[in-house]
């Protein structure tokens, strides 16, 4: 008797290697060849290979070249082929340049593997030469963002050379952003294309702050050795993200090392350490666009200029993104002539019966500058003290303060003690019209401390 017969079909999935990079273009700077200390290479970048497939991802022994129109100035190493990469394993090569020319060369680093979806993959290699290090030897704004590919015209009559002309030539593609809001959810973004300042550990550090108050600052990161005060593409620490809030207007600030750890502010009117007033625009911004000429949305180039003798706009660049430019309005802005503790905090402190033989030391009065870095006047209707027993002030408003303008504001602590000494706190609140800021308190609430006895206090600051 025949028996029947069953087959039983098992489907099987292909395996297969998937090649994976960790960047599609790779920026560089390198002296030229023809110039003092153009004797070297860029230092090398690292190209991470990862295979993120299921199979074994082959690289053969000839898998990887670099052609191009500079080919030559590009070279690879740091790897030994062939090479076999199992799933999930990587491995890195080490890309250099060295600049033959003044200007962008360009190559492609080209990497063929068993990946059947990619049998050959292209990296886009990008140099930018130079005549040197530092002052008129550095590259200028323009060709920083050349190099990246952001299609802007920034208003150099020469981009050949370093100098900026101040003020820019028309037509330009700057746009004013002096204070900005989020534009979106999530995080804003920075990322520095660029940072050509004088040779420094640290070479320098950017962050944001409240629009205004110069002192109410959130450092971001830093490019901490002076290898990369030269270079495309630094190196950088700290965080590149943060979450200013939907409704409050903030600025970008820049410290140079180099100069006493000089601060620059993306509002004008901060900058007073130009002496010349028409120059006081220090960190200038762009729409960011696509290699194409498209406009990335809620997204701007940033430049800083850090010196007042000669302009140049590429000490700091960078990328800012998830922004819009806040609206035309008064920016109410305070600063503690005291420097300390904080800007939004004033401590006193004074003695009733002076010692009619050695002369007392006490602080028992100060000034709080208030300011307007706004684009429209601001107007004060009142500043009040929670105390008026304890606290004198020059003006309880009102006031207007013209953009770009400042006003001082005379505090004096009179408050009378009991016992050996008595603490007192209160707080001064500023009624303006700044959209965002209507009721600026001074925050962290002004303390004083009166001791009736002869002798000496120390100033102690009161209790928050």
């Amino acid at each position: 008797m025949t028996q029947p017969l069953f087959e039983s079909l098992e489907n099987r999935q292909l395996l297969s290697a998937t090649i994976s990079l960790a960047k599609g273009t790779f920026y560089f700077n390198d002296i030229a060849s023809s110039f003092s200390g153009g004797t070297g290479s860029s230092p090398n970048q690292s190209l991470t290979i990862r295979n993120t497939g299921d199979a074994s991802l082959t690289l053969a022994s000839s898998s990887i070249a670099v052609s191009g129109t500079n080919a030559g100035q590009f070279k690879f190493s740091g790897i030994t082929l062939p090479k076999t990469l199992a799933p999930g394993a990587s491995t890195t090569v080490q890309i250099a340049y060295t600049a033959s020319a003044l200007g962008i060369q360009t190559a492609n680093l080209t990497i063929k593997s068993n990946d059947p979806a990619h049998a050959t993959s292209t990296v886009r290699l990008r140099g930018l030469g130079t005549a040197g290090a530092g002052g008129n030897l550095e590259p200028s704004l323009q060709r920083i963002l050349d190099l990246y590919q952001i299609p802007v015209n920034v208003g150099d009559n020469n981009a050949n050379d370093t100098t900026f002309p101040v003020r820019p030539v028309s037509p330009n593609s700057e746009v004013g952003l002096q204070r900005m809001l989020k534009s979106g959810t999530g995080n804003v973004t920075v990322q520095l294309l660029g940072t050509f300042v004088n040779a420094k550990t640290p070479a320098t550090r950017m962050g944001w702050y409240r629009s205004g108050t110069a002192d109410n600052r959130s450092q971001l990161i830093t490019v901490n050795s002076s290898a990369d005060s030269q270079t495309v593409n630094p190196t950088v620490s700290g965080t590149t993200s943060f979450d200013p809030g939907s409704t409050q207007d903030f600025s970008l600030y820049t410290i140079f090392p180099a100069f006493a750890n000089r601060s620059t502010y993306s509002e004008d009117a901060l900058n007073t350490w130009e002496s010349n007033t028409a120059n006081r625009r220090k960190i200038r911004f762009y729409p960011l666009k696509n290699s194409d000429g498209t406009t990335v949305a809620n997204a701007y180039v940033f430049a800083a200029e850090d010196w007042n003798q000669a302009y140049d706009f590429n000490d700091v660049v960078g990328i800012i993104r998830n922004v819009k430019a806040a609206p035309s309005a008064p920016e109410i802005g305070l600063t503690n002539a005291d420097g300390a503790p904080f800007f939004d905090r004033e401590v006193f402190n004074r003695i009733e019966h002076p010692d009619t033989v050695r002369t007392n030391v006490v602080h028992d009065s100060s000034t709080l500058t208030i300011r307007n870095t706004g684009s429209k006047t601001l107007n004060i209707t009142s500043i009040v003290r929670s105390d008026s027993s304890k606290w004198k002030i020059s003006t309880g408003g009102p006031l207007a303060i013209a953009p770009g303008a400042s006003t001082n504001v005379s505090l004096r602590f009179v408050g009378v003690g009991t016992g050996l000494n008595q603490t007192f706190n209160g707080s001064l609140t500023i009624n303006s019209d700044d959209p965002d800021s209507r009721r600026r308190p001074f925050r962290s609430r002004p303390g004083g401390r009166a001791i009736p006895s002869r002798r000496r206090p120390s100033s102690t600051p009161s209790p928050r």
